[in-house]
């Protein structure tokens, strides 16, 4: 209706448009631009949110893959270390020879104050068996964000071999030898309290290299 009456105004027939009729135009244009700049504006942040969105689960899905993965090659780096270093709810650190070099190298993941999981590696300082490990953990890597485990939904929950949940996390050194499956869940959600809902990976791996 605003549209035909702009278009009405401009093709009437005389020299010009009295004051009240510029006014009149002057109104309807900035009605018109601003109804398109909100147009662009929105569109413009729901696709960015939208593909934030895709973003965080692809992440996520990579993770969780990158986990199950490493942990089935987890195993002991000498006789007094065990396969897991740490089991907490929201953090995990182990040993696994991922890069097929000369021995295992410690993993640790762990959510930074960013509500990003991490992924931390630390190689071993020695050439042979037993494996030593010394110095800081370099090679900092981000492989999930918008991350919401918290201890009431924590990332990782453990399993002796009779299928039964170690909860006394942190896991002390017994109960973290006797570790034989790790059931992983991530929780993603870009902005908390806005649909979607947030977006769950989730997996479970047996440590394969251990023996009874």
């Amino acid at each position: 209706m605003w549209l035909k009456l702009l278009v009405n105004i401009l093709k009437k027939d005389q020299r010009g448009l009295t004051f009240v009729e510029f006014l009149l135009v002057s109104a309807l244009l900035l009605f018109l631009m601003a109804g398109t700049y909100n147009l662009l504006y929105f569109g413009q942040k729901n696709w960015k949110k939208i593909s934030e969105e895709n973003e965080a689960e692809q992440y996520a899905r990579l993770a969780v893959s990158g986990l199950v993965r490493e942990l089935r090659e987890a195993q002991k780096p000498s006789d007094t270390l065990s396969v897991v270093e740490i089991a907490n709810k929201n953090e995990i650190e182990f040993y696994a020879d991922i890069n097929s070099n000369l021995g295992p190298e410690r993993i640790h993941y762990l959510i930074d104050n960013n509500q990003r999981l991490v992924r931390r590696i630390l190689n071993p300082s020695n050439g042979e068996y037993p494996w030593e490990y010394s110095g800081s953990e370099g090679n900092e890597q981000i492989v999930a964000r918008y991350v919401r485990n918290d201890n009431a939904q924590p990332i990782f929950r453990y399993y002796n071999n009779n299928t039964q949940e170690l909860t006394s996390v942190p896991l002390s050194q017994t109960d973290r030898s006797g570790i034989r499956t790790v059931n992983i869940r991530l929780l993603i959600d870009v902005v908390l309290g806005q649909a979607p809902p947030q977006y769950e990976v989730e997996s479970e791996v047996r440590l394969r290299n251990l023996r009874d």
